[in-house]
């Protein structure tokens, strides 16, 4: 638990250990993901600026900070057993590039990675989604799409 309150506060997330809040379900990810960094998960990312969804390694929490290229990030469950991670703070950043996952009910600004995550032990598996599956459920967006669709009702 220190090495992740350390690298937050690297990150300059939180200024003094005494003040630090986080959110339960960033532990239970951090949890989740530690306890099993033994073995790398394979996950799927959803990249709207290049328009491509590939198969990843995903080794540890950090690395979820990697590819999706952010410093903070939440979940979005699509599934009983698969998550979407996102950017956190997509609102704040420059872009055109979102996606919608059919079945949730708002569209995402910028990168996501879907991987599983096991109810019994808490911890994160492999995504059991094929490339296929997401790539039906998945449509790239602009800015002037999502705020026309979202307008009209059509993103549900």
């Amino acid at each position: 638990m220190d090495e992740f309150l350390n690298f937050l506060l690297k990150k300059k997330l939180f200024w003094n250990k005494d003040l630090f809040v986080i959110k339960q379900i960033s532990l239970y990810i951090w949890v989740s993901i530690h306890q099993n960094n033994k073995t790398m998960k394979n996950g799927i990312l959803i990249d709207p600026t290049m328009r491509t969804i590939e198969w990843v390694e995903v080794k540890d929490f950090k690395n979820i900070y990697t590819h999706l290229k952010c410093e903070l990030f939440e979940c979005v469950d699509i599934d009983e057993v698969n998550t979407i991670y996102v950017d956190e703070e997509f609102h704040y950043k420059d872009g055109n590039e979102w996606f919608h996952f059919e079945g949730t009910h708002t569209p995402i600004k910028g990168r996501g990675l879907i991987l599983g995550n096991d109810d019994e032990t808490g911890e994160s598996c492999d995504c059991t989604f094929s490339i296929q599956h997401v790539q039906k459920k998945v449509r790239f967006m602009d800015s002037f799409e999502v705020v026309m669709k979202s307008k009209l009702g059509l993103l549900v």
